[in-house]
């Protein structure tokens, strides 16, 4: 269903477990989760883990601010999940056959995994050291570098754009497969 984006001045960008939080007690109503779900056209969607106000009326309102302008989001209710202080990963689904398309779920999905591991998955600044912050530093270029890939239309036979002549999947690509081993 699309519902209503009217964000409140307190809410931070991202923090809807919080705000919902505090509409509920200054307000009322209850907490609503489920996921928002945002599709990049021809490439993937994703589902991301979010919560809305159910106000006392019984509308759906989505309080937390975007970083970019919305006046509706699309939200699937999801009656099953509950936020217990941690992370929940979004899910992706590609749109193409393009690996390339893969390969930034993974690097996604494997960047998560590092945010989250352990006690981590509890804390909103996540502080990383050594060969674990060296390989997330890795996966954050790569993303980037295959997220310049997808918005140009490349696959993996096209030039990797690191400039290195060779093509993505002897570059960038052969390497993405050994850091996503390691995580």
């Amino acid at each position: 269903m699309y519902l209503k984006h009217s964000p409140e001045s307190y809410a931070q960008a991202n923090e809807c477990f919080p705000a919902i939080d505090r509409k509920v007690q200054e307000c009322g109503g209850k907490v609503h989760y489920g996921w928002q779900i945002w599709e990049w056209p021809g490439v993937l969607l994703e589902a991301e883990f979010h919560a809305v106000w159910l106000s006392p009326e019984h509308e759906l309102v989505d309080i937390t601010p975007k970083s970019f302008k919305v006046e509706k989001i699309l939200f699937l209710p999801d009656p099953s999940m509950r936020y217990e202080g941690k992370q929940v990963n979004s899910i992706r689904v590609p749109l193409s056959d393009n690996p390339i398309t893969r390969d930034f779920i993974g690097i996604c999905d494997a960047i998560f995994r590092i945010q989250n591991k352990g006690n981590r998955a509890k804390q909103s600044a996540v502080s990383l050291e050594g060969p674990e912050s060296q390989l997330h530093q890795r996966l954050q270029e790569t993303r980037l570098l295959t997220l310049q890939m997808l918005e140009a239309g490349l696959n993996r036979n096209s030039l990797c754009p690191c400039n290195s002549g060779k093509k993505y999947k002897a570059c960038h690509g052969r390497k993405l497969e050994k850091k996503l081993a390691r995580v």
